[in-house]
């Protein structure tokens, strides 16, 4: 019995390597769509509301970040910031990619990166990672793409923090969220509306 579970394990890990059995993700080039499939319904879209592995991956295509991770050696990229810099161990200052639009039409700008990362990093909105983003102090526009993050503490690790969930969305993006349960706001409700390739 041992030997038989060991030769369909092998089987197994030979096909999977082979690629034979897999099906490709493929975006429709006549209608520039992707379509992706999951075994797990998905009530909720906003990865800061949601935090399951399928909306991070969501979150990535719909809304972008200030700055990427990239996938071949982990170096942080610009994405959304094209510089940023240490001012001292407590603030990061950013300078912002100029005529992006959200899916909108609205163009970015630091009033909508300052909107972003002060909502999500208030504890009363609620955000399920808001641990991972509690070293944000405030957020202050520095110039009209311009932001200088102030961190409660030197924080090392805050560029790769927000590569990951970092998702900036338009300012007044969550003022209307619907009402919930006991009175609290549904953010996680409210349909993303981001820079991202999809929408």
């Amino acid at each position: 019995m041992r030997r038989l579970t060991l030769v369909l394990l092998a089987l197994a890990v030979a096909l999977g390597l082979s690629g034979v059995g897999a099906v490709p993700a493929e975006a429709g080039r006549k209608n520039d769509t992707l379509v992706w499939a999951t075994d797990r319904e998905l009530a909720i879209i906003d990865p800061l509301y949601f935090n399951a592995r399928e909306n991070i991956i969501i979150g990535h295509m719909v809304m972008d970040t200030l700055v990427f991770a990239d996938p071949a050696n982990g170096e942080l990229k610009p994405l959304l910031a094209t510089a940023w810099r240490w001012l001292d161990p407590t603030t990061l200052e950013f300078d912002l990619r100029e005529g992006v639009r959200f899916h909108s039409g609205k163009t970015m700008d630091a009033d909508d990166v300052v909107y972003t990362l002060t909502f999500i990093s208030r504890k009363e909105h609620g955000v399920r990672n808001y641990t991972l983003l509690s070293w944000i102090k405030e957020v202050e526009k520095a110039g009209p793409l311009k932001v200088r993050l102030k961190l409660a503490r030197p924080f090392q690790p805050a560029l790769a923090y927000l590569a990951a969930l970092g998702f900036i969305v338009q300012k007044g993006h969550y003022d209307n969220a619907p009402s919930g349960g006991e009175g609290k706001r549904d953010y996680g409700a409210v349909p993303p509306n981001g820079t991202g390739p999809y929408k």
